[in-house]
């Protein structure tokens, strides 16, 4: 037992140190952890004074993450709740504070997100923290790795080892097997643990995020106009973006489409209505109804007017003449009004879209005004964003192989059930083997100690002593770091081990068992 106990030992332990080594390696040293020893009270009732927090990097962030950074302003780290994102910078706040943490970070000043907490350890650890601490930890690990590295005592007898050169070695087939059980059960062991560690990883953490995205949705506009012109125009009218002469035409329609643009948008209903407005350079206005307010559904609509640009100047100079003030230009807006009710991302969406056409009008023309040479006045656009709550697939970010916690916990199970019955079934196959040769099982358990010989030493039968069975014999080998000596016959197979002055021996008949 203790053969097959030790490769599974070994590669379990192997496994152990790497996972260790991954998981736990400060930042300092080239790693992603860091340990946070709570002082204070901000982050109570989840954390104490004297806790224990280690921190891990991560590739993002969201609201809700418990994370530890650095503050220049308390010149100390911190670690607290990111409770607002707003374009890639972090808010924070402590649980049990009342106000907001003064500093607002990008992630990369972020050291990591809370990974395991160990209440009470950070007081056990502060002594560490001072030289002496440190010095008695160095001391100490230097001492146990010294007495590792340590090579034990051979006591193999010199006279054991003059008999054994004179025999030649044998039962190289056994060997073999022994050695690939062997690297099997170690393989065994190293994958039971990566399927161990896997699904401590993925059990131990929310399958599920809720995390805060800002959507976008917007508002598209889209102005078009024409007015009979003949005479100035090759078509016999003024189109979109051209000036509009009063002496060639009065008649001006104006067109206005309106589309309401997000990924994920529903349930669209609202209102849409036409005006347009004269203003003086005084802040004299007088509004004109073009289009009255008509519903809409879905996220299309459009409004079109026709009025008389004449008639409207006729009604400016009316009022001139009743001030005494002349004005030679005033500024002419087309506004439309859209009002529209949405669901966006799930949440309902109630917003409202002015955009406005603006034009010089006199006595002879009405002209477009462009506000911005960057933008197309026929085309106004609103960004708007909106933040909502979502759940997403939590994931575990392997080397290379990002996982979602589902997935993870999937393949951690079903690599465990597989790893315990291949185990099992080589467990079964080995012992049914054993049983048809019991010979074959001494071989496979004891082949390291075993040297295969044509006779026992002449000096064995003065001393010699029957064991009760081949496990006795094997912990006298290992008891006196000696080999057990293998004599092949065709009737029965004899097994011998020298111990001082005395040779005990057992004779295993073909096919009986170990037991004598």
């Amino acid at each position: 037992m203790r053969r097959w106990l030790s490769p599974f030992l070994g590669g379990i332990f192997l496994m152990l140190v790497i996972l260790a080594w991954v998981l736990f390696l400060p930042i300092q040293f080239g790693g992603s952890a860091a340990y946070v020893i709570i002082s204070g009270a901000s982050m109570e009732p989840l954390y104490h004074n004297g806790d224990l927090v280690i921190v891990r990097r991560d590739s993002q962030y969201g609201v809700g993450d418990v994370v530890t950074y650095y503050s220049a302003e308390l010149d100390k780290y911190v670690i607290h709740r990111i409770v607002a994102v707003k374009e890639g910078q972090f808010t924070f706040k402590g649980d049990n504070n009342a106000w907001l943490d003064p500093e607002v970070l990008p992630s990369d000043q972020i050291i990591g997100k809370a990974w395991l907490h160990i209440p009470g350890f950070g007081r056990a650890l502060t002594p560490l923290r001072t030289p002496l601490g440190l010095s008695l930890l160095a001391g100490a690990v230097a001492i146990v790795v010294f007495f590792a590295l340590l090579p034990a005592p051979r006591k193999r007898k010199q006279r054991f080892a003059q008999v054994s050169s004179r025999f030649f070695m044998g039962g190289a087939a056994m060997r073999e097997l022994a050695r690939q059980l062997e690297l099997i059960i170690f393989i065994l062991a190293i994958v039971f643990v990566l399927f161990a560690a896997l699904g401590l990883i993925a059990f131990t953490r929310d399958e599920y995020l809720n995390e805060t995205i800002s959507l976008q949705y917007i508002h598209l506009g889209r102005f078009s106009y024409s007015a009979p012109q003949p005479g100035v125009y090759p078509s016999g009218k003024a189109l979109a973006g051209e000036p509009v002469f009063l002496k060639a035409g009065c008649q001006v329609e104006v067109r206005f489409g309106y589309s309401l643009m997000s990924d994920s948008v529903e349930s669209v209903s609202g209102s849409l209505a036409l005006n347009a407005q004269a203003e003086a350079n005084n802040g004299w206005k007088r509004t004109f109804p073009l289009a009255a307010r008509q519903e809409f559904s879905g996220t299309e609509a459009n409004i079109t007017a026709s009025f008389d640009i004449c008639e409207i100047l006729k009604t400016l100079r009316e009022v001139e003449s009743v001030t005494s003030v002349r004005r030679d230009i005033y500024t002419f807006t087309i506004t439309p009004e859209v009002k529209v009710n949405a669901v966006i991302a799930g949440q309902p969406v109630e917003a409202t879209f002015t955009p406005r056409l603006l034009f010089t009008l006199d006595d002879l023309q009405l002209v477009l005004l462009r506000e911005d040479p960057e933008r197309d006045p026929l085309l106004p656009l609103d960004v708007k964003e909106i933040a909502t709550n979502t759940r997403i697939p939590n994931l575990i970010r392997l080397p290379g192989l990002p996982l979602t916690v589902g997935l993870a916990r999937m393949l951690s199970a079903l690599g465990l059930t597989i790893t315990l019955f291949v185990g099992g079934f080589i467990a079964f196959s080995v012992n049914q083997s054993l049983k048809k040769n019991p010979l074959d099982g001494v071989a496979i358990k004891y082949g390291n100690l075993m040297i295969e010989v044509t006779q026992f030493p002449a000096h064995a039968q003065a001393h010699a002593i029957r064991a009760l069975s081949i496990d006795d014999l094997a912990r006298l080998a290992e008891l006196h770091s000696t080999a057990i000596l293998h004599v092949p016959a065709a009737e029965a197979d004899q097994f011998g081990v020298e111990a001082g002055e005395t040779f005990y021996f057992f004779e295993m008949p073909k096919g009986a068992s170990n037991v004598g």
